[in-house]
This record gives structure tokens, sequence and C-alpha cells, in this order.
């Protein structure tokens, strides 16, 4: 078979420099998206084409979008210091990308939107969230999200658009879960206190292998939407408690008052809007973290695209805890 012509947008980031590898290996000719500035240390090397420009751009959005077979739509804002933010890159970028297609390649075989469970917000009982959930996503990264969601979902009949909610991920290259292996390298493990927190986890690899499954299929019907996970639930607890083993240490767990949280937040944004640099702990995020149930339901994803996630929470952990070590992230 011809080997297929895919476009990536956000292929220097966490998740989609691990996508451009795999769909390298694949055989794809890849061309990526790039910002300016914008490091492409992790791609770097990759027999890749580089089209420089970004998604709030529409002539540069439209010149990447031709000739190509498949978009894999990576790119996006998860910490920006207000609303305008998230809406120019998550929402009119992905509207964009979707009045390019529609203008210079309407026949394209798929084009496959890396979404977040932030668009439908936290499980409201104690089970899980399932894809016919109504949205209500309960933070401005939430809203955008679902937002770029609507977008495509408006040229399902235009485009063959296939919708990814990944739940929280982590793995080599991450940065926002590397404040946790830092807290518990210094041998101290931070909750909330009175708030038992359930997540839903997927390594970044099993990511990119729904990611890449979800553009091959070719019976897939436009519009289809699907959460990924590893399968399990986790409480932070369980969390902490295997990057702990996993890194030999011995960890002692504070607990702040939800009040205290608050109070950081508060301050970590007015420290991101005195310095233009949004930080990970926001009240945005505060927003999110006040409600203990994040689960979602990934069996649509194994059961209609054959997804079989390769990591359980210990190799994962084993292996992004070797890569932190290696890269000098961790000191020990």
């Amino acid at each position: 078979m011809a080997s297929r012509r895919s476009l990536v947008t956000g292929g220097t980031g966490f998740i989609g420099s691990h996508l451009v590898e795999a769909l390298v290996h694949q055989g794809h000719e890849v061309r990526c998206l790039v910002r300016t500035p914008s490091s492409p240390k992790w791609i770097r090397g990759l027999p890749v084409e580089i089209c420089h420009g970004e998604c709030t751009d529409f002539v540069s959005v439209r010149a990447a979008v031709e000739g190509v077979d498949q978009i894999y739509h990576i790119a996006g804002v998860t910490k920006a210091p207000d609303y305008g933010a998230f809406y120019r890159t998550n929402v009119l970028g992905t509207e964009n990308l979707a009045k390019a297609c529609l203008e210079r390649n309407p026949d394209i075989q798929r084009l496959v939107y890396l979404s977040s469970q932030a668009a439908v917000g936290p499980c409201r009982g104690q089970g899980l969230s399932v894809e016919t959930d109504a949205c209500q996503p309960v933070s401005h990264y939430g809203m955008s999200k679902r937002q770029g969601e609507e977008a495509l979902l408006r040229c399902r009949n235009q485009l063959s658009v296939v919708i990814l909610r990944a739940c929280s991920v982590y793995g080599p290259r991450d940065r926002d879960f590397l404040p946790v292996f830092r807290s518990i390298e210094r041998g101290i493990e931070i909750g909330l206190w009175g708030v038992q927190h359930r997540v839903s986890l997927c390594y970044v690899d099993d990511l990119v292998s729904a990611l890449v499954m979800a553009g091959a299929r070719e019976d897939l019907s436009s519009g289809e939407i699907f959460f990924v996970s590893d399968g399990n639930s986790y409480t932070w607890r369980d969390l902490g408690a295997m990057i702990a083993k996993t890194m030999g240490i011995r960890t002692i767990r504070l607990e702040l008052p939800v009040g205290v949280f608050r109070w950081c937040a508060g301050v970590s944004d007015w420290v991101s809007r005195r310095s233009g640099k949004p930080h990970i702990l926001s009240k945005e995020r505060y927003r999110e973290m006040v409600h203990p149930n994040w689960c979602c339901d990934s069996s649509k994803v194994v059961a209609e695209l054959g997804f079989s996630p390769s990591f359980d929470l210990e190799r994962g952990i084993g292996e992004t805890v070797r890569w932190y070590r290696t890269q000098g992230w961790l000191k020990r």
C-alpha cells in the first residue's frame, strides 16, 4: 500500500512528537505545522517536512493542508492566563483547520482531533463518564476543547472527522506531571484534605496507538467520539504510591485544606498575569481539582477500534521515571 501523507499540528510537543515518531516508523510521509518560535528538539533528525505557521494563521493552515491524506490535530493550549488565549488557539485554530480543509482538501481521508476529558467535565456520580454524556466543562480549557469539537462536528457531513478524548496523559517529555514526581523525589506527597480524587490515566504511547488507529480505520463513521484511557481508575494516592515505589523513596503525605489550595492558585494566577507566563497551578486548575471523579469509560475505543493498552500504571511510571532521570529532570 502506498504511504500516506499525514499532517500533524502540534508535532513538536509532548504528545505530538511521539505521534510523529510513530507515523514515521509506519512509513507515513509526515508534515508538521510548527510555530515560530518552537523547539523541534524531539523530532529533530526525523524525515519530516516542516511547515512554519500556526493554527491561528489561516494562510499558513491553508498551505499546510494541501496534498495530505490525513490530519492529526494535536495542537492546543492547555495553560493560558485568560479565556481569550484558550479560545484563539483551541477554537479559532480548529475552525481555521476545518475551513482550510473544506477549501483546499475536501476529500481528505480522515481528520483526527485530539480533544480532552475536560471537554465533558467531571463525572457527576460515582461511575464513569461515557461518550453520550452531556458536556458540562468546568474550566476555560474544557470549554474551549468542547467548542473545538463542535466546530469539527458541524463539518462532519463534509469531512471525515474522528474525535479522541484523552484523560490525564503522562510519559516521557511531559512536564505537567513532572512537579508531582519532583515532590515525591523530595519525600513529599501532596493531596487535598477531605477530597478523595479518582482519575483515569493513559501512558503516552497508548494514546498515540489509539490516534493512529483512528486515522487508519476506513470504516469509521464521521463524527465518532472515543474516550481513551488504560481502562482503570486510580486515586491520587495510587499514583503517588506507584511513583514512590518506582523511585525507591519513602514519603510523607501532606494534605492541604481546599482553601489553601485555592489561595495558592490565586497567587499563581497573579504571578502569571505579571509575568505573562501561565502556570499549571491556577484557579482554572482548582475548579477541576475540587471535583473528585475524573474517570471515563474506554470500552467503546476497545470494542470499535480494537485498542488494547500496552502499559499498566507500574510499567508506564517505570518508563517515565527512567526517562526523567536520563534527561536530568529527576536527580535520583
